[in-house]
């Protein structure tokens, strides 16, 4: 019993630590007056470029994006920090956000673009904005969210396990007793 409640408890405490990051930014910068201020394409390098430290601060780290918007931001970002990078700067340039809300919408982007054209569309339309910034994280939803995988993985596990050590054996003993039945 001691042995499943201490992984429980420590993904528990792993998920609440994740969501203790600042927000560096107080103000939201979507109007901004000086063109100074939002990255700035190079065409020496050919690669966006921050013009101040607001550009590269108040983000999230990879948890944040795994958490937000599962896996595929998370991959991405993995494989490709520089190309995931360039995708904020660009989107901070482009719509002039500061740099939360530009990973929020590229991690949105990136685990579903049809949707997140959808939602960009609607919001031209006039619809409520949706702030992707802040997308999935009540903690609350994060323990459900943690139980429910750690069960499932649990089951996963167990059967991955079983078929390991038997070497297949139990699940060709079931197949042979699933064939006798349906003759």
């Amino acid at each position: 019993m001691m042995y499943t409640i201490l992984p429980l408890l420590l993904t528990i405490l792993q998920t609440a630590a994740a969501f203790t990051f600042q927000n560096n930014n107080a103000a939201r910068t979507s109007n901004l007056s000086a063109l100074n201020m939002v990255p700035r394409f190079s065409k020496t390098t050919q690669k966006w470029e921050p013009t101040s430290e607001k550009d590269t601060e108040g983000g999230y780290d990879l948890m944040g994006s795994l958490i937000r918007q599962g896996p595929m931001p998370f991959i991405k970002r993995v494989q490709d920090p520089d190309l995931y990078d360039q995708m904020v700067l660009k989107y901070m340039a482009g719509d002039g956000v500061d740099r939360l809300e530009a990973q929020g919408n590229i991690d949105a982007f990136l685990a579903n673009p049809n949707d997140w054209i959808v939602q960009k569309n609607a919001e031209k339309r006039g619809a409520a904005k949706y702030d992707y910034a802040k997308a999935n994280t009540n903690t609350g939803q994060l323990i459900k969210t943690t139980i429910w995988a750690m069960i499932v993985f649990g089951y996963v596990g167990r059967i991955i396990y079983v078929f390991w050590t038997t070497k297949g054996e139990l699940v060709a003993d079931n197949l042979q007793v699933m064939d006798q039945v349906i003759q």
